[in-house]
């Protein structure tokens, strides 16, 4: 783990979301009592359309990594836009051939529509598909799959040291507060429902520990219009587009490490 990058999330909740993202990975790398021992970079503040030549720390760490001589493998996680990788291959292209990415977003192929991630910064989403990087993605189609009870979440989690009853703690109150407030949440996506959540950004995780070469194919890499639609008529280099990834095999690890570094306080 070579650092967390805070990402911005769009200015729906307001202009300062990733200073909100930069303070809650702080805050829950303290709970984990790992702060000073995993760097938190700040990254880009707004999407690429807003602000071309905004400046990224996260930008030019992801660069300075990328070019680093190190014999390992440099697998970059995106659960988030990818509006600082896209600031990165603009400044140095040559780090395209020096990693490879995963990417939690894009919408439901071949026509697409709105989705979180690609519509907080459709330009860098396109800018990235349109370069040669090694590219897994996790559509929308897949990650919808990553379910998981509250029940389940209260009996292996919250158990887990202060950071797993915090994370659990944060999620039911997200759930009230969503539900009670009729939030934006719940009205674009009808999301949560009750007694479960979908934790999209386990399934990046779970497919840097194992790429599951049995469930992807190789598609075009799609190009998206601003309202999200896919143009489909255009000669495109290959992607991995995943088809399906296991939430038990994700779920499982997850409670297993939290288990194994805070112990089970049950």
């Amino acid at each position: 783990m070579k650092a967390i990058i805070a990402a911005h999330f769009g200015e729906l909740r307001g202009p300062n979301s990733m200073e909100e993202s930069y303070a809650e990975i702080c805050k829950t790398v303290d709970l984990m009592g790992f702060t000073g021992k995993v760097p938190v970079i700040k990254g880009a503040k707004r999407s690429i359309d807003k602000a071309p030549d905004q400046e990224s720390a996260s930008a030019d760490f992801i660069i300075e990594e990328a070019m680093r001589d190190d014999p390992r493998p440099l697998i970059c996680a995106f659960i988030r836009p990818l509006t600082d990788l896209a600031i990165a291959i603009k400044k140095e292209p040559r780090i395209c051939g020096r990693m490879s990415v995963i990417w939690t977003g894009g919408p439901c192929f071949p026509d697409g529509s709105w989705e979180y991630n690609l519509n907080n910064d459709i330009d860098a989403a396109n800018c990235v598909l349109l370069s040669d990087v090694p590219f897994s993605m996790i559509n929308i189609e897949c990650y919808d799959h990553m379910q998981i009870s509250l029940a389940e979440l209260q009996d292996r989690l919250s158990q887990c040291g202060k950071v797993g009853n915090y994370l659990f703690e944060q999620l039911i109150e997200g759930n009230y507060r969503n539900c009670a407030n009729n939030s934006w949440q719940a009205t674009r996506t009808q999301w949560p429902m009750g007694e479960s959540w979908c934790i999209v950004d386990v399934s990046a995780v779970a497919l840097a520990l194992d790429p599951l070469h049995y469930n992807y194919e190789w598609k075009p890499a799609p190009f998206y219009s601003k309202d999200c639609h896919i143009f489909s008529e255009r000669l495109a280099r290959p992607i991995r587009f995943y088809n399906a990834i296991d939430p038990r095999y994700a779920y499982n690890d997850l409670f297993a490490k939290l288990k194994i570094v805070y112990g089970d306080q049950n």
